[in-house]
């Protein structure tokens, strides 16, 4: 027998590349001669040819992505963390409640349900637990312990729970401020009728004057339109003037010139809902709609029947918003017509007094 055939040759085992036949697109990880691929040097091509300013948003992009991933699993774990913490603290506190039953002299019982209670913010109970476990034992210093760490972190609870009443306060209090002098003024709000962005709600000047954005709808064109910032003294016809003014271009959809300031009328929708409570309106100036009923909207029969109403331009927007039958929708709604056309007749038919 040869030497060769004696020796036992160790098996070797070759790598295989997994990056082989791979667009570099897809590499695992940058193999050695990464360089004379045909595919890498065209996209090093590629990064090479953007700007310092490119490639820094591309990072930025990337690490933002990153961090976002990394965040959401700190956050699984942190609260994974937390409900284990509070299911053990609660077991413990349940076994400590069960001993105490079936032996009512075991000390060591009240210890654990103090500690659990104490460790679940449970500070009354904790104090109980204390309180019975020292009466089996007044040598047992431990609640005294526990006692003490009750009171501090209670009193710590205390001042966070009233940081955070005083913070909803402040928080709330411009809406209430605003909600109250809509409703000293004798204005109703109801559900809007059209969906409304969060930037169209009434403000307070410094003055304490209200203003109010207006929605101009044009039912003819189904177009719209709107004044941005309405104050309550202004006239009705004041603003139409700097909306249908000389110097104003006509508006693109009306190729017949019928929307001219002579002849535009304005309408609004009597008993347009329910009005809303000072509740109600404090979420609803924040942009927090109550879900509306079967009866919150418009009702077309009865004493408070919705109807056409045209607007008298010559009032303030005050004194418009606070007609009896005006009930504003949201923001105040109004419905410009041309007189004199057909489709005054159809859209007047509908209902007006």
């Amino acid at each position: 027998m040869s030497d060769s055939d004696s020796d036992t040759e160790p098996d070797v085992q070759i790598e295989e590349d997994s990056n082989a036949g791979l667009h570099p697109l897809f590499w695992d990880a940058i193999p050695d001669g990464a360089e004379q691929d045909p595919n890498w040097q065209a996209l090093e091509a590629l990064k090479n040819e953007s700007t310092l300013e490119e490639r820094a948003e591309n990072f930025k992009v990337q690490g933002n992505r990153k961090l976002k991933t990394g965040l959401e699993v700190n956050n699984k774990h942190i609260l994974r963390e937390a409900v284990d913490f509070y299911s053990n603290w609660r077991k413990c506190l349940e076994d400590g409640l069960i001993a105490q039953k079936l032996d009512s002299d075991n000390v060591k019982a009240y210890f654990r349900a103090a500690k659990a209670a104490l460790e679940l913010g449970q500070f009354k109970l904790c104090r109980e637990q204390c309180e019975k476990g020292q009466a089996k034992d007044s040598k047992a210093l431990q609640f005294s312990s526990i006692l003490k760490s009750a009171q501090e972190r209670e009193s710590i609870e205390l001042q966070k729970k009233t940081a955070e009443e005083l913070r909803k306060m402040a928080h709330l209090a411009p809406f209430q401020k605003l909600a109250d002098a809509i409703l000293s003024r004798g204005i109703k709000v109801c559900l809007p009728q059209v969906r409304l962005e969060d930037r169209y709600h009434p403000t307070l000047d410094e003055a304490g004057h209200l203003q109010w954005p207006v929605m101009i709808m044009y039912p003819e064109a189904m177009q719209q339109d709107s004044i941005e910032c309405f104050h309550e003294e202004d006239t009705v016809a004041a603003q139409m003037d700097e909306m249908f003014g000389p110097d104003t271009p006509p508006l693109s959809w009306d190729s017949k010139g019928e929307y001219t300031r002579d002849r535009v009328e304005l309408y609004y929708l009597s008993y347009a809902g329910r009005p809303l409570d000072r509740e109600q309106l404090i979420l609803a100036v924040q942009g927090k709609w109550p879900d509306g009923s079967a009866d919150s909207g418009p009702q077309r029969y009865g004493q408070k029947a919705a109807m056409w109403r045209q607007v008298d331009q010559q009032m303030s927007l005050l004194q418009l918003l606070t007609c009896e039958d005006y009930v504003v929708p949201g923001i105040p709604l109004l419905f410009a017509i041309a007189k004199g056309t057909e489709y005054k007749k159809r859209f007047l038919s509908q209902g007006m007094k």
